[in-house]
């Protein structure tokens, strides 16, 4: 009796350890430029890898601020990832590679629903994000080119924006004056950016939204590291949502999302094209 209940107590402690452990994973990309994006504008997209939680999809016309489409979560209803009024997408990552002390946004905290509601264009918002604290990553995307932030701890905030390439990101710093803030880095985090720069470097241009939803969905490297995280027994994080945007030349955004509103429902996935004029009615 004695054995079996401690081998009960170590598979229990092996299994909390590797809840614990399971980093909360996102993968965030996008494309800029005539010869890469079919149309000419640009493409984004965000993975989100979490444990789950409540999550749905709405049309939000605050009392200050632009209006925005896209996935809201927890009881706050926080902005995940989200298009606005004025054809600005915005979603965010996790820094995993920083201690989650570290990763706790000061005062000025939900970056993107600041972002989503205040700015306008890329360039605005990385205006915007430079008072930003607490560790993390954020994409950006506007019809003229792509962009994404390093929140480091201590409040520095560095960016790479093109008009003209591909940008990716997963939940450790890559920029070169970032590196040096990453502690330890989470394998999937390490795969998932490999894999997803493989993707955008060997799929078939012009590119479209069609191109970035299969990307979205690559199971390539097993349940745990692959961009679309199916998880296991023992890993409580897996794939949540999704969502891609392909901003084209007249302002209008096709717009891609799958989510699964609950713990216990099924995917919902919601296609559409989002005009302007579509925000106030």
């Amino acid at each position: 009796m004695m054995m079996c209940r401690t081998r009960l107590a170590l598979s229990a402690l092996v299994f909390s350890l590797a809840a614990a452990a399971a980093p909360r994973a996102c993968t965030l990309f996008a494309a800029a430029g005539a010869d890469i994006v079919e149309g000419g504008g640009t493409l984004v997209a965000k993975v989100r890898d979490w444990s789950p939680v409540r999550q749905s999809v709405r049309l939000v016309k605050p009392a200050q601020g632009y209006a925005y489409y896209g996935l809201v979560s927890g009881r706050n209803e926080w902005v995940n990832m989200a298009v606005n009024e004025k054809g600005l997408y915005a979603a965010i990552s996790a820094a995993g590679s920083v201690p989650k002390k570290l990763r706790q946004p000061g005062p000025g905290g939900r970056q993107v629903d600041h972002l989503i509601r205040n700015a306008a264009s890329v360039r605005e918002a990385l205006v915007k994000a430079r008072d930003f604290t607490g560790a993390t990553n954020i994409i950006l995307a506007d019809r003229h080119e792509v962009a994404f932030i390093e929140v480091l701890p201590g409040g520095t905030v560095l960016h790479r924006v093109t008009s003209h390439g591909t940008l990716a990101h997963t939940n450790h710093y890559v920029l070169p004056e970032s590196l040096p803030h990453n502690g330890k880095i989470a394998q999937s985090s390490l795969r998932r950016y490999e894999r997803i720069g493989e993707l955008l470097a060997s799929s078939h241009r012009p590119m479209n939204l069609e191109s970035f939803e299969a990307m979205i969905r690559d199971r390539n490297d097993g349940p745990d590291n692959s961009i679309w995280r199916t998880g296991t027994e023992t890993s409580r994080h897996r794939t949540i949502s999704a969502s891609a945007a392909q901003f084209m030349p007249d302002g209008s955004v096709r717009f891609f999302i799958t989510y699964r509103p609950s713990d216990n429902e099924d995917f919902v996935t919601v296609r559409t094209t989002v005009r302007p004029e579509d925000f106030r009615k």
